[in-house]
């Protein structure tokens, strides 16, 4: 597998690194698309610090490849978008429900490998399938997008299940990539 290598502030190159395989909850995924944003770039320069090595990348989508125990949601072959940051899920702010306050938050591309590389690994919770008529490109967005959405007012929602997010068709998007 190939992969872009950040292994030091402004030394990106690119390296052959081994298969991935999902660990238990896990999947691998195919990455068909990523973003490259602000973040991406501080870290880039060193202005953000990161450990080194890293594959960055946490704006990204793909296909599953292959999925660990316990996985019984996602299959080989679903087009997601991934969520990139994880919650501990076992510290009093996780177990109250405020996940997004956990501060042992990991961020896929910034404390784990990402997505700037031909697999990534992830949790299957930061999963979402992926409505077949939005291209690559445009479901990349969904990561950045409630962002946009907190600072310019609109209401935020989250699905609550997998089911396609329509926040994703507001996009102005519907085209399927052929």
């Amino acid at each position: 597998m190939r992969a872009a290598v950040l292994g030091r502030p402004r030394g990106l190159t690119i390296e052959s690194r081994p298969a991935l395989q999902p660990g238990s909850g896990e999947v691998v995924i195919r990455v068909t698309a990523a973003g490259l944003c602000g973040t991406d770039y501080r870290i880039w320069s060193g202005d953000r610090p990161v450990r080194y090595p890293l594959v960055m990348g946490h704006e990204f989508v793909g296909t599953v490849l292959g999925t660990g125990a316990g996985v019984g949601d996602l299959r080989a072959g679903q087009r997601v978008a991934v969520e990139p940051n994880y919650s501990c899920g076992a510290c009093p702010l996780c177990r109250e429900g405020n996940r997004n306050l956990c501060l042992s938050r990991t961020a896929v591309g910034i404390d784990v490998d990402g997505g700037f590389a031909e697999h990534a690994r992830v949790p299957a919770r930061c999963c979402w399938v992926a409505p077949p008529d939005i291209a690559d490109e445009t479901l990349m967005l969904t990561e950045p997008s409630p962002s946009w959405c907190g600072r310019c007012g609109a209401p935020s929602r989250r699905p609550a299940s997998r089911r396609p997010c329509s926040a994703w068709a507001a996009s102005g998007s519907s085209r399927s990539r052929s």
